[in-house]
Parts: C-alpha cells; sequence; structure tokens
C-alpha cells in the first residue's frame, strides 16, 4: 500500500465577527473600546483611519492602538467617524465606528469688548466649539440704568434674533445707551457655556478712563 499525507491550506477573507457598523455614545472621561476583530486566512491586518483621512497611529489623542483593538479616553476632539480596515492577500474589509461624545457646550470664548466708533450696527455670534447634543441658545442683556439680565424675546426696534442663533444690535441702542452688556446662554442637559459682550459707545468708553 502506499501512504500519503495530504495537508489542505484553507484561506479566505477577512470577515468580521460584530457588526460592520457600530454607534458608539459616551460622556467625556469614559473609557472606549472599539473592536474590529476579524477572521480571515491568512491573519489579516488592520490599519485604522479618522474621518477617512489620518492614520490614529499618528493621532495624539488615540492612547492605545493594538492591532484590532482600540481603546481610548473620550475627549470632545474624539467624537466622528472611526474606520477600521481589515486586510490580507485575498480581500479588504471596512468597519465603520461612529462616536458621539456628550459634553456641556463648550465656548469659544468667555467675554469680548467690542468698542464702537462708526454708527453701524453689530452682529454677535453665540460661539459654541463643541456640543453633544446640540445647545438651545438665549441671549440677555444688561443697561446702565438696570441691575439685572433681561432675557431678550423675539425682535424689536432696538436689536434682531437670527434663528442661526445670533443676534444684531442696532447702533442707535447702542449710542443712546452709551454702554451695554449683551449675554449669550448655550445649555443642553450636561450643563450650560456662556457669553460676555462689553460694547461700549467710543466716547462713552473714552471718558469712562
Amino acid at each position: 500500500p502506499i501512504n500519503a499525507t495530504i495537508s489542505l491550506n484553507i484561506v479566505w477573507p477577512p470577515e468580521f465577527l460584530t457588526s460592520q457598523n457600530q454607534t458608539v455614545s459616551v460622556d467625556i472621561g469614559e473609557q472606549v473600546t472599539l473592536n474590529c476583530t476579524s477572521s480571515g486566512s491568512p491573519d489579516p491586518v488592520y490599519s485604522w483611519y479618522i474621518e477617512d483621512a489620518y492614520a490614529c497611529s499618528s493621532c495624539p489623542r488615540v492612547y492605545q492602538h493594538n492591532e484590532s483593538i482600540m481603546t481610548f479616553t473620550a475627549n470632545i476632539t474624539d467624537s466622528g467617524k472611526y474606520i477600521c480596515v481589515a486586510k490580507n492577500e485575498y480581500d479588504t474589509a471596512f468597519k465603520n465606528f461612529s462616536i458621539n461624545v456628550f459634553s456641556k457646550p463648550i465656548m469659544t470664548t468667555k467675554s469680548e469688548t467690542i468698542i464702537q466708533e462708526q454708527r453701524i450696527n453689530i452682529v454677535l455670534t453665540c460661539g459654541v466649539q463643541y456640543s453633544h447634543p446640540s445647545p438651545d441658545m438665549e441671549w440677555s442683556i444688561m443697561t446702565p440704568l438696570s441691575n439685572m439680565y433681561t432675557l431678550l424675546q423675539g425682535n424689536s426696534s432696538d436689536y434682531v434674533l437670527y434663528n442661526n442663533g445670533n443676534i444684531e444690535i442696532y447702533h442707535r441702542f447702542l449710542f443712546e445707551k452709551g454702554y451695554i452688556i449683551v449675554k449669550c446662554s448655550a445649555s443642553n442637559q450636561y450643563g450650560y457655556g456662556n457669553i460676555t459682550f462689553y460694547l461700549w459707545e467710543h466716547e462713552t468708553f473714552i471718558r469712562s478712563k
């Protein structure tokens, strides 16, 4: 009799062990684990990308990158689309992760002083750098004769509130008062942020010194 040994080498392209598209929602400071484990023969090689452009291995906010699993502590800059690529010589597979980091509104600045010389209207923007979910915004105003803020609702002969969250202060109003304080407040269920605008008519500002 003739004895023979036959070796079978079974090969197949990468196949993910879990859903190919996942959404992960976390609070700031929580640990995030993205699992891109897949089967395949030969063993797949993994690479990670953010928003189709930047390799995570070169991104400083990714604290750990270990083959098929990525872990990091969530920060506001970590929201976005992450793409894992599993590749062997037979095919390439892609897995998408959408990361949502919940946060109170983070404002672009705390305060701003504007000294107005010309009689032109002033448009103020309630600058929100980041917020998830999106915030509700309110504007309030304080004049020299008042000791508290008045919430602005609707439009008046002194200002216009726009749907995009901006406010336009008419120059006549500022020149009549000489000095006003306008505050925007952005809030969601995680907290709130404020920006205070100090608006001066130029001559009033000079006399105040």
